[in-house]
């Protein structure tokens, strides 16, 4: 006996999954409608190009987990509803050879299935392989598990009984053996080539099935009321009351052949032949689904029916298949619909349903039988585009060769000399006093009154195509046409277009409800609401599947159906005046398609009426694959949630295996997990959420994706919760669950932190303390000269400031200005041989003492104070001698973009940005050019130190009238506060730095120039200096409208 397992990610399922597996089952499901033909129900196949390894597929089950299983030539095969998951020889090492015969969960759960090399044993996600060692096999494998756990195998080579772990073989029967079903009597029934046995109480009875080919049975059934149902290679029989019925092709068997049979949880008998395709017994008559119906095979050997109630088929060479029912039930030429385009359906008041192909005539079905009307009984044209009855009883008809009246089962035929051009009608409807109506391609719209058709001129409706009619509440009849939405009120007309808020210029489909709100459908631009002379638009941005509606019916519970080019989809009323009302901006939306049982999602529209509600509620919607109707009382619901799977989980792109508390190795810390849930309705619309436990704050909605990322994870110990819901949007709020902890890497661990940390703290420690040591030694030897340097710099300055201050007080503002000067010079002849030895002084000391970092921070303090001083005594000299102006005609732009490289070359060129703004053919201005450079400089410079937040300067220059050229220096730093802008330009006012006499250097210079200087300023946006100086032109040529460049330095 070998072993091998693979790797499956198995995880640790919450206690509601165990629950889920054993209760969820018992709500009510979809079962298949025995009431519909088997032709109407979902009909949906698998094959090799849909991930199969073969399309023999011989045995079909569905384990308690709710995966499908599948045995195939190819290999054993598991199936979500999305993906196949193959184990074979290739991947699998139990598995040594293939085909895979035979398929049975026991009541531990365990899966068994037979190869030609012998017996395999899935549970736990692990492999067994039982060899020829042990039990030998050719051919087919049978299993049945008795009730008292034993199992019972019949292999080409006899029939073993598996109690207790051993194999012991059966001899008693003559014949191979093909079937073995234990009944509820617990009677044990063996079937093969020589007829049926019943092993009863220890002894054998032997039935005989009369003739050579009904006793080679192929498979026996038991149903739920106790039948015991045999298939052989002559028919199907039934043991009942004690005796055997046979039933052949002479009975309504579509094939002797039988090799499968089912019965289904509505107590049908589905049966499998080989040749004949799938049987149906119900109430005592067979029906068939075969290649002709779209069977991909009528060979089929295996059928099985899903917790869901679906039907499973398997078959010799085409695929699997599956028979769901849908709450769409759809009628086409497989149910007698002469045609499979439909073109229109109209319900008459005797409960008729009468439906328009294109190329099949009209069509009438009555109790459940269609009656074809064509050009043979008198139809003027096989292709029928609309339909109406009037109150009299007539039915009129829309053909592509004009207009028909069906009464007392005879056709008349009507088309308007000179009136159509064109005898295609497209739409018929009749108001309250009678009159019909009908349009035709081309020609418009007809009224036919008393007999008569009266031309209902172009120019009145201004379009030629009315595809929609419609009488309102009051009396006014309403026209949806190519050129929008037309109202008749007796001889006027009133027209609305997309001008009036209407979304779309072709109408399609009108409905009125009961509170006069008209709805309108377009090709292009959706649903649209009429209410209160306001048009209010629905199209996919606000949640519909589709932009074109063809049709607009409305259900007994105030929902809106609808058809389209992308299915039939429904709505609530309510949802769309919520909407329209503002009070919310998204509609929910049902859409039905091919998963609900259409076989085409496309609709037929354009012409009237393309939809009808019935008078038992139903909703007839013509498609261009027969005509369908849904029951809005009696939609059905998946209520079973579904069970949900952590199948694998990669970590750093590896697949593992997790156990209970796995520990991860250190990695990257990437990892996916790969999840899934078995709802096979519709699995499409199976939607998934996931939470990573330790590292997410909130369930992760992840749509339709089967798979979670994440990357870069911090180690830690987690858990990865999903959840899932299935079509119909149940929820599984248990879901399934892995834990793990995943181990950081030695440098990530808590240890290493810490001996990282005393490391660096004795390390630092001990420079502490050898640095303190050498500053010790050094502070001594510079502590006096530090003190004598500093004390003469101190006095100094003190001396200094009392002379200016004593200066300052005694002279009013013209005195003081004269005395300044002399002052100054003074004091420049005292203080400068003093500062020029303190400067002589540092370097000396730099250079002796460049070894003693200790010893900078004082130098610096001494070199910055004497610069500081050196600084302070050129402005008083150039505030108290002002230079005389030397006047010369500068061109501003060019005086622009001197300042720029002055600053550049002064200070490089790196933050502020400088932005220069010229405009063209500027006049030239009368100034000194070095001092009107020194203002611009000095206001660039002012802003670099002082302008927090500092990133642009911007220099602009424009004309102000013909008299004055005004020059802006602007910065985006935090800006001047405001209880200091009424002093900036005052005499050695300062916030704090610098000496107070730059800005009114500054303003003295422009005013000398016989200019003004202004400052603008608020917090947080800047500051402007605007200067204005007298401009000089040669010429009047009007500045006015010239290009202006920006240039940015």
């Amino acid at each position: 006996m070998q072993h091998s397992g693979f790797r499956t990610g198995r995880v640790f399922l919450l206690t509601g999954i165990l629950l889920l597996i054993e209760g969820t089952w018992s709500v009510p499901a979809l079962a298949l409608d025995p009431e519909k033909a088997i032709t109407q129900y979902v009909h949906d196949v698998w094959q090799i190009e849909d991930g199969l390894p073969s399309n023999v597929v011989n045995g079909i089950l569905q384990t308690r987990d709710g995966y499908i299983w599948l045995t195939t030539e190819g290999g054993l095969v598991r199936f979500d509803g999305v993906k196949f998951t193959v184990f074979n020889s290739e991947n699998t090492e139990a598995i040594k050879q293939t085909p895979i015969y035979g398929l049975y969960e026991d009541r531990d759960g365990n899966l068994w299935m037979g190869t030609t090399g012998g017996i395999i044993r899935y549970g736990n996600g692990r492999f067994t392989n039982y060899t020829l060692d042990e039990i030998g096999t050719r051919g087919a494998i049978v299993w049945c598990e008795d009730r008292e756990g034993n199992l019972w195998i019949s292999t080409g080579r006899g029939m073993y009984r598996l109690k207790d772990g051993r194999f012991t073989k059966i001899d008693w029967y003559p014949g191979s053996v093909t079937s073995i079903c234990e009944d509820q009597k617990g009677d044990l029934w063996i079937g093969g080539s020589l007829g049926v046995y019943r092993l009863k109480d220890g002894a054998a009875t032997h039935y005989d099935l009369g003739g050579p080919m009904n006793n080679q049975v192929m498979t026996i059934y038991e149903d739920r009321a106790g039948n015991l149902w045999v298939g052989t290679l002559g028919g199907l029989n039934v043991f009942k009351d004690g005796k055997f019925t046979h039933y052949t092709t002479g009975d309504g068997l579509s094939h002797n052949h039988v090799r499968a049979i089912c019965e289904d949880r509505d107590g049908n008998l589905w049966i499998g032949t080989e040749g004949g395709g799938l049987n149906r017994l119900e109430a005592g008559r067979f029906t068939h689904f075969t290649m002709k119906q779209g069977l991909s095979d009528d060979r089929i050997l295996a059928i099985s029916e899903d917790r869901e109630g679906s039907l499973w088929i398997g078959t010799y060479g085409g695929g699997l298949n599956r028979l769901k029912d849908g709450n769409v039930t759809p009628y086409t030429t497989n149910e007698g619909l002469s045609h499979n385009h439909v073109y229109t359906v109209y319900e008459d008041g005797a409960g008729n349903l009468w439906i328009g192909t294109n190329g099949g005539g009209l069509n009438r079905l009555k109790d459940g039988v269609f009656t074809h009307y064509t050009t043979r009984d008198g139809l003027s044209n096989n292709i029928v585009r609309s339909i109406y009855g009037d109150r009299h009883g007539n039915l009129w008809i829309g053909t592509y060769d004009g207009l028909n009246r069906l009464r007392d089962g005879v056709f008349t035929h009507y088309v308007p000399q000179g009136l159509w051009s064109n005898r295609l009608v497209r739409s018929i409807y009749e108001d309250r006093e009678g009159n019909l109506w009908v349009m035709t391609m081309g020609d418009g719209l007809s009224r036919f009154e008393r007999g008569k058709f009266t031309y209902y001129h172009r120019e009145k409706a201004l379009s030629y195509l009315y595809p929609a009619i419609l009488e309102g509440q009051d009396g006014h009849l309403w026209i949806g046409s190519r050129d929008g939405l037309f109202q008749l009120k007796d001889d006027d007309v009133v027209h609305y277009t997309a001008k009036d808020g209407l979304s779309h210029s072709y109408v399609v489909s009108l409905y009125e409800d009961d509170e006069g709100v008209l709805w309108i459908g377009t090709y292009g631009g959706g649903l649209n609401r009429f209410k209160d002379g306001t048009f209010t638009r629905y199209g996919v941005k606000e949640g519909l599947p589709d932009e074109v509606v063809y049709a607009i019916l409305e259900d007994d519970k105030e929902n809106l159906w609808m058809s389209g080019n992308r299915g039939i989809f429904c709505v609530s009323k309510g949802e769309l005046n919520d909407l329209a009302e503002g009070r919310i901006a998204f509609i929910s939306c049902r859409v039905f398609g091919k998963a609900d049982g259409m076989k085409s999602i496309e609709c037929s529209g354009a012409h009237q009426p393309a939809a009808w509600k019935a008078r038992d509620g139903r909703l007839w919607f013509p498609t261009t694959k027969g005509v369908v109707v849904i029951d809005p009382e009696h939609l059905r619901t998946n209520e079973i949630p579904p069970p949900v799977h952590i199948e694998q989980v990669l970590v750093d792109h590896r697949v593992i295996d997790l156990g209970e508390g796995a520990e991860i190795p250190p990695g990257k810390g990437d990892l996916e997990f790969h999840y899934t849930a078995l709802s096979f309705l519709d699995p499409r619309r199976v939607r998934f959420k996931y939470q990573l436990e330790g590292y997410d704050g909130n369930w992760m909605d992840a749509g339709t994706r089967r798979v979670a990322y994440y990357t870069n994870l911090p180690p830690g110990r987690y858990r990865f919760r999903v959840i899932a819901c299935n079509n119909d949007g149940v929820w599984n709020e248990a879901g399934a669950a892995v834990e793990f902890y995943l181990e950081p890497h030695f440098y990530q661990a808590n240890w290493f932190y810490a001996l990282s940390a005393l490391t660096l703290g004795l390390i630092g420690l001990g420079l502490y303390y050898l640095r303190i040591n050498r500053l010790k030694a050094r502070q001594r030897e510079l502590a006096q000269l530090v003190e004598e340097r500093t004390s003469e710099l101190a006095e100094l300055n003190r001396t200094l400031e009392q002379r200016v201050q004593e200066g300052i007080a005694a002279l009013s503002e013209a005195e003081r200005m004269a005395a300044y000067g002399e002052m100054v010079a003074g004091v420049a002849h005292e203080v400068r041989n003093p500062l020029f030895g303190l400067q002589a002084a540092v370097h000396v000391l730099r250079n002796k003492l460049r070894d003693l970092k200790e010893a900078s921070p004082q130098l610096d303090l001494i070199r910055r104070e004497t610069n500081r001083m050196s600084a302070l005594m050129n402005e008083l000299l150039e505030f108290a001698r002002p230079k005389p102006l030397l006047l010369t005609e500068v061109d501003p732009g060019k005086l622009l973009r001197e300042v720029v490289e002055t600053y550049h070359t002064e200070h490089g060129t790196a933050s502020p940005e400088i932005v220069l703004a010229v405009p063209d053919d500027l006049p030239s201005v009368m100034v000194d050019k070095s001092r009107i450079l020194q203002v611009l400089v000095n206001l660039i410079e002012n802003a670099a130190r002082h302008a927090k937040g500092l990133t642009r300067v911007t220099l602009s220059v424009d004309l102000l009238g013909e008299s004055q050229l005004c020059i802006r220096v602007k910065d985006d730093g935090a800006g001047i506060a405001s209880e200091h802008l009424p002093h900036i330009f005052e005499p050695f006012f300062t916030t704090g730095r610098g000496t107070g006499l730059g800005l009114a250097i500054v303003q003295r210079i422009i005013k000398e120039h016989g200019g003004t200087i202004t400052v603008e300023s608020k917090p947080d946006h800047g500051t402007v200096f605007t200067i204005c100086l007298p401009a000089h032109r040669k010429d009047a040529k009007d500045a006015k409208g010239e290009k202006t460049e920006g240039i940015s330095l």
